[in-house]
């Protein structure tokens, strides 16, 4: 038996007995060890994942094997793995784009233009989406910064209170320690 076939039996196994967490991890080392070519394990890998409830890293492991099977020339296959992909996130770009160019592969340019109006309204969304964020952080910044100079004012204005105050006690101080002479009236001879 080979390495990568004592490998993948170990993964296998730890399956079986329930170990999923330690599946994944030789499944992951198989597949890093080994490449990314072998499609069965890199959505058996996006299948346990998404059991998980881990979607990011099962859209990884559908997207290796969205690419594998294209270039191998699987386009149907890719197809469906890129609607596993939505399936996940109904939004993620990079498997709309995928689906295009897949369809276009395909013959089958009425779907593809449809893809291509879909990630395109999509694609505008999310930048109008990520215009509102960076507005609302924009608008959060000057806030905080228009904050921040209204309080060095009140600062600088309370300063100047306990200063004013400061010198009237000292003041009082001054005059309670040395009180006013009365001023001599100067005689006239």
């Amino acid at each position: 038996m080979s390495r990568s076939e004592e490998l993948l039996e170990k993964a296998k196994k730890l399956l079986k007995k329930g170990k999923v967490d330690e599946a994944i991890k030789e499944f992951e080392r198989y597949i890093e060890i080994y490449g990314r070519k072998d499609v069965s394990i890199l959505n058996l890998l996006a299948e346990l994942y998404s059991q998980k409830q881990d979607s990011n890293n099962a859209i990884r492991c559908c997207m290796a094997a969205v690419k594998v099977l294209k270039k191998d020339g699987f386009y149907s296959h890719a197809v469906a793995a890129a609607k596993a992909i939505l399936a996940l996130d109904n939004g993620n770009l990079e498997a709309r784009a995928e689906l295009v160019e897949l369809f276009k592969l395909l013959g089958m340019n009425a779907e593809a233009q449809k893809r291509r109006e879909e990630l395109d309204l999509i694609s505008s969304q999310v930048e109008a989406k990520t215009r509102e964020a960076e507005i609302k952080k924009e608008k959060a910044q000057r806030e905080i910064a228009n904050a921040a100079v209204e309080a060095a004012i009140a600062q600088r204005q309370q300063g100047d209170q306990e200063a004013e105050k400061f010198l009237r006690e000292l003041h009082a101080k001054i005059s309670d320690a040395f009180p006013a002479t009365p001023k001599k009236k100067k005689s006239k001879k």
